[in-house]
């Protein structure tokens, strides 16, 4: 049973040493990047009245991921 579950909460310290990911080179990350220039952005849609906004947003993460990786912007 994960120590969570019973109560136990590690300390920043241990948390902070959970991973062993490192960025290759985070100085060639740029400071900001807009998707919208690269082509990866789909037009807004406009979902009315459902209340439906959390699937338009992971449908919109979806149709960018697919543009990166296969070239395809599918809307």
């Amino acid at each position: 049973m994960p120590t969570s579950r019973n109560g136990y909460k590690k300390s920043f310290e241990e948390r902070k040493l959970e991973t062993s990911f490192r960025y290759e080179n985070a100085a060639a990350v740029p400071y900001s990047m807009d998707w919208r220039k690269k082509g990866v952005v789909t037009p807004i849609k406009d979902q009315g009245q459902c209340g439906s906004c959390w699937a338009f947003s992971i449908v919109a993460s979806m149709e960018g991921i697919t543009q990166l990786t296969i070239g395809a912007l599918i809307s």
